[in-house]
């Protein structure tokens, strides 16, 4: 909550000089994504939410600013209109890649999918994953396995996209089979990075991406609630585990 009143202090000086320079500029971009960062990891769901809906991210903003509000609005399940303008493939914005990918999975219908348009992201989006490890190779431990972590979360609707073309009850019990047998792995390795926002990102993914395939196969509607279940449950754990209370409570409401 300090963080919060501090960002809003910044912004609030930087509005009122009417002459900015290149360096009050950063540093009103740099206050804007405190302020989203510090709503998110408070719990300010509602107030996010709002922000996101009335702002929608701009294709001109500063890259990190544009990763930030995209990062939060798929959390959030906030999608907007693609932009046909714009060449989704070719975007240098990691969130905004995996935006679009998952927004064209989740809204597939509207979308028209096409999961060659939804591959050709997510390899272009591994391209700049590569170029950020080779950036950090000087050293920084927990920029590697952030993206490292990102790696895994693309993998996730590449597995979904397979499961949305099948009907058969025998491979959607395998696939959630061989799911269920990675949670205690990916368990003991995201507890050795300590981070709570690594894990939760995978977790989320999977609870969107469950929740739309169970829309569209009423027929197997036991085996993903079941499976959906258990997503919900090791965000808890999660939470819990590194005492973010508040998505304890979020988690618990859905649940009743």
């Amino acid at each position: 909550m300090e963080s919060l009143c501090t960002y809003d202090n910044l912004l609030l000086k930087l509005n009122r000089n009417q002459s900015f320079d290149l360096t009050s500029l950063d540093l009103k971009v740099n206050a804007e994504i405190g302020i989203f960062n510090a709503l998110r990891n408070n719990g300010l769901e509602n107030t996010l939410n709002s922000l996101l809906t009335r702002c929608q991210p701009s294709h001109v903003e500063n890259i990190n600013l544009t990763d930030v509000k995209y990062h939060n609005s798929w959390k959030l399940g906030i999608w907007h209109e693609a932009d046909e303008s714009d060449p989704l493939n070719q975007s240098e914005s990691y969130h905004k890649n995996f935006y679009t990918a998952i927004n064209l999975f989740v809204n597939r219908e509207k979308n028209r999918l096409n999961t060659s348009k939804i591959f050709s992201i997510i390899d272009h989006s591994q391209s700049l994953l590569f170029s950020e490890l080779l950036k950090n190779a000087t050293g920084l431990a927990h920029s590697v396995y952030s993206v490292l972590g990102r790696f895994y979360n693309l993998n996730e609707i590449k597995k979904f996209c397979s499961m949305f073309a099948t009907n058969s009850e025998a491979e959607l019990n395998e696939f959630i089979k061989k799911d269920l047998c990675q949670f205690e792995y990916e368990s003991k390795y995201f507890s050795r990075m300590n981070s709570f926002d690594l894990q939760d990102d995978l977790l989320t993914t999977r609870v969107i991406l469950c929740k739309s395939l169970l829309e569209s196969k009423p027929d197997h509607f036991h085996s993903l609630q079941s499976y959906l279940s258990l997503v919900y449950d090791k965000m808890v754990t999660n939470a819990v585990l590194h005492k973010r209370f508040q998505v304890f409570f979020i988690i618990n409401k859905i649940l009743i």
